[in-house]
């Protein structure tokens, strides 16, 4: 398979499983994890279409159900990636990886969410447009990624003073993940939020595309945000910072004390909300 001898050539450290459309297992690099992640094409056409217009079939087949990832998440493939391949400009899976909205750019430069399609989500939701309207990406693919609820619920209390806001809570079925859900919505904030976590991926993007400003741990919904056009705050606590800074419409939170962060930077308790706030302040005006 083409597309699976190029991957070959690019991967290098760790790797993952390539299965395509016929059920059929290339190894990619040298995975390391006993069980590695698994991306499965589900369409034959992929095999010829990733290796020519990656910017636009990858993202279309990923959110329509045509690649599936197995065993992580799409953060933590595109970790893997950008841990091989982020920094040259080799050819044309580099630079999607290097700027991974490129990925999904047939959802704004392709109209994949039409206008009407907002409009009905906007009424199915009761999103209006004389309000904040702000996603909170407060789920993460591990537990040193996922700022505290106390750290939220206070940046809500900071930015309720100022706007009238209405939050969408975008996160996982993970039980830590369902934690912080559940303390937010039990803060004195619940009648101003939306839980996105019953609803499925088609679902949830006409929602974010409808937010003004996300607001996201590193996490899967802070790509996919900062892909659909959404300026993007990302709280960077144990991750390296290129995670959440290479792309122009992402703008990275540290944590307090620190001049930089990586992986076992574990700063999560140290994410300043009013350092939040005067970042959307900033982006706003």
């Amino acid at each position: 398979m083409q597309l699976a001898r190029f991957l070959n050539k690019l991967f290098k450290k760790d790797g993952f499983i390539l299965i395509d459309a016929e059920e059929k297992h290339y190894i990619i690099g040298s995975p390391e994890k006993k069980k590695p992640i698994r991306v499965k094409l589900l369409d034959k056409k992929l095999h010829y279409k990733l290796l020519f217009r990656p910017d636009l079939y990858f993202g279309e087949a990923y959110s329509d159900g045509g690649i599936i990832i197995e065993n992580g998440s799409l953060t933590d493939f595109l970790n893997l990636a950008l841990m091989n391949i982020g920094r040259n400009e080799l050819n044309f899976f580099s630079q999607l990886l290097n700027k991974f909205s490129g990925t999904y750019r047939y959802l704004t430069n392709f109209n994949f969410i039409k206008k009407s399609k907002m409009n009905v989500t906007k009424l199915r939701y009761e999103i209006k447009d004389n309000q904040l309207n702000i996603l909170l990406g407060i789920g993460g693919s591990g537990t040193t990624k996922r700022i505290p609820s106390k750290i939220f619920i206070k940046f809500m209390d900071l930015v309720s003073k100022n706007y009238d806001c209405k939050f969408f809570l975008a996160t996982g079925k993970n039980e830590e993940e369902q934690i912080i859900l559940n303390e937010i919505l039990n803060s004195d904030f619940k009648e101003k939020c939306l839980p996105l976590d019953n609803l499925e991926l088609r679902e949830i993007m006409p929602i974010i595309k409808n937010c003004k400003i996300s607001i996201c741990n590193d996490s899967s919904f802070s790509h996919l945000s900062a892909a659909l056009g959404i300026q993007t705050i990302v709280l960077m606590s144990d991750t390296p910072l290129l995670y959440g800074s290479y792309s122009p419409r992402m703008h990275p939170i540290i944590p307090d004390g620190e001049s930089s962060v990586t992986h076992d930077t574990k700063g999560k308790e140290k994410i300043n909300p009013k350092k939040i706030l005067e970042k959307l302040n900033n982006i706003l005006n």
